[in-house]
């Protein structure tokens, strides 16, 4: 996706691909990580020293391995095709990492602001702060689905790749 940092990673094999992308992201279960920004300014009344408006902004950041071709020798088919599948999984999960960021921010956004309002910027704190909870949490509720591949290579040609549940905890 255009603005993703791109990690290269090279490999012979889906399992060297694997092996190395999670070296390169210095993580033996990550392939990719979405980060987050988020920022929140104040107009301060000079009378009362309290919050005018308070505007909530969020960036995100996609940070993803990429196979950028062989170590040594070039994968076979089923190799190639593991590690075709491997990337577009990869690729999906960081985008939905993504996409559920920015809904939980755009469905407080409002209501969080409103709040600052006449909150003192020490108070105003707790309110980014709950905003960060939605976000880890639209993170974890991602991970109880997906976010851990795994390959099955059977020996005959043929690998196979899934994706499972990752679980909670690995969220920010």
């Amino acid at each position: 996706m255009a603005g993703d940092k791109l990690v290269n990673v090279k490999g012979d094999t889906a399992q060297d691909f694997m092996d190395n992308a999670h070296k390169a992201m210095k993580d033996r279960s990550k392939l990719g990580e979405t980060t987050y920004k988020l920022d929140a300014k104040f107009s301060i009344d000079p009378k009362t020293k309290k919050i005018k408006k308070g505007t909530l902004s969020l960036k995100t950041t996609i940070t993803r391995v990429h196979w950028a071709g062989p170590a040594k020798k070039k994968p076979d088919k089923a190799n190639m095709d593991a590690i075709k599948e491997i990337e577009s999984l990869n690729t999906a999960h960081e985008q939905a990492h993504q996409a559920s960021y920015e809904k939980a921010f755009k469905e407080a956004k409002a209501d969080l602001e409103a709040e600052m309002e006449g909150k003192t910027p020490k108070e105003a704190k707790d309110i980014v702060d709950k905003m960060k909870a939605l976000l880890v949490d639209a993170c974890e509720d991602l991970h109880k689905s997906g976010g851990l591949l795994t390959l099955k290579d059977d020996g005959n040609g043929s690998i196979s790749v899934s994706e499972g549940a990752e679980g909670r905890g690995g969220c920010k």
